[in-house]
């Protein structure tokens, strides 16, 4: 895989029982964009602000953040343009810590195509 490039594939599982291999069906087409973006956190009063370093040919970025390890009750924050890279995440409780990832996207023939998320980070409101 290149980097920066578009993919679409789909997945198929084949298990072998005896001598008679089996087929499942195929999955949904899965669109993936080969990008990751690098983040900077600050933390701010009731907020905190992320600050992207810029992916070429990426229509705009994802952050996603919750305040716990799982990610379960995530909440995302969708930036449309890839000129702008910083990001203010507002309304949110004071002096908790939240993790935080990002990730690019690019739209192509109506598709969005996901991009690598980024190493999550930790980050305290103030």
């Amino acid at each position: 895989m290149k980097s920066g490039k578009l993919y679409d594939f789909r997945l198929m599982a084949v298990k072998k029982s005896g001598s008679v291999w089996t087929k499942s069906g195929w999955s949904k087409v899965n669109y993936r964009f080969f990008a990751t973006v690098k983040q900077k956190l600050s933390p701010r009063k009731k907020a905190f602000s992320v600050k992207l370093k810029k992916v070429k040919k990426a229509s705009g970025y994802d952050v996603i953040y919750a305040m716990n390890k799982s990610m379960s009750a995530r909440k995302t924050k969708t930036v449309k343009g890839a000129k702008r890279v910083k990001i203010k995440v507002k309304g949110l409780e004071p002096k908790k810590k939240y993790i935080v990832t990002s990730m690019p996207y690019k739209m192509y023939k109506g598709h969005k195509y996901i991009g690598i998320l980024c190493k999550t980070k930790k980050v305290k409101t103030r």
